[in-house]
């Protein structure tokens, strides 16, 4: 991931990322027989949402079903408010095409022209984002 975020005076952030990375899932065969396994390959082919730029399954008889994702976006723009309250920073993205725009508190830290914002989502899982002026 690489790119730009501008936190402005007036309170508003604008945004613009590159994403990339490749992603790959091992299905047991306890999991997902061969016709299962082709037709989720199939399925992940035809109906590559926005950024996937292929997608592939190959089915193993003793592991199982095998699958990789390429996915690569460029120029994802955001925009929005922020405010800072102590350690955290609450970010509102007013971009709504991904249906929401539910403020996000995160923790964050500058240490000379460095910032680092930490976030945990409802599930646990963790991001941290290294921003260098």
């Amino acid at each position: 991931m690489s790119g730009t975020i501008s936190f402005h005076a007036d309170g508003s952030f604008t945004s613009s990322v590159n994403v990339s990375f490749v992603e790959s899932v091992q299905l047991p065969t306890s999991c997902a027989t061969e016709a299962q396994c082709t037709t989720f390959a199939a399925n992940l082919q035809s109906s590559t949402p926005t950024g996937i730029s292929s997608a592939e399954c190959s089915y193993d008889a003793s592991t199982g079903c095998s699958c990789s994702v390429n996915y690569n976006e460029s120029n994802t723009m955001g925009s929005g408010t922020y405010a800072v309250q102590g350690t955290n920073v609450t970010l509102t993205n007013t971009d709504t095409t991904n249906g929401t725009n539910t403020p996000e508190v995160d923790s964050f830290c500058v240490s000379g022209n460095t910032a680092t914002i930490s976030s945990v989502n409802a599930n646990g899982g963790t991001a941290t984002v290294v921003l260098t002026r």
